[in-house]
């Protein structure tokens, strides 16, 4: 299933992307680059967004229970200023660069990869065995949380 949009009603205001209790996906390309909540809610969702360039900016990003995938690969793309929490579920989360932004893993066996980590970033697997693969670390912090990681 897809995820239902539901558009601002005001100008500068947040666009919504809500999953159902099923598997949702959103993939290729999004209308906003900033001010967007996505809501994967039940289900093994997906939100692959590799082929956008730019900065995404105040994205709120909420996995659901599940496992969730969500990658931000293009060369040229980062998250800023953002909160993503993937919550219950072995998860998964690729980033090309997260700025000024929170990421957290939930429950459940998470992996991380990441290139550039800046701004005063928290990366945080909380509990479960995770996986975090940084390549690069700048006045910021990650964390592995409860479990081997």
């Amino acid at each position: 299933m897809a995820f239902e949009r539901v558009a601002s009603t005001t100008s500068g205001g947040t666009t919504s992307y809500l999953g159902s209790s099923g598997s949702d996906s959103i993939a290729g390309v999004l209308a906003e680059t900033s001010n967007v909540y996505i809501n994967g809610r039940a289900g093994a969702d997906s939100n692959a967004l590799p082929n956008i360039s730019g900065h995404f900016t105040n994205f709120t990003l909420k996995g659901g229970q599940g496992k969730d995938d969500l990658t931000f690969l293009n060369s040229t793309s980062g998250l800023k200023s953002s909160f993503v929490n993937l919550n219950k579920g072995d998860d998964n989360a690729a980033f090309n660069h997260i700025a000024s932004s929170t990421v957290l893993g939930g429950q459940g066996n998470d992996t991380f990869s990441s290139g550039m980590i800046s701004k005063s970033s928290t990366l945080n697997g909380n509990k479960g065995n995770d996986v975090i693969d940084i390549t690069g670390l700048s006045a910021s912090s990650f964390y592995g949380g409860q479990g081997n990681d």
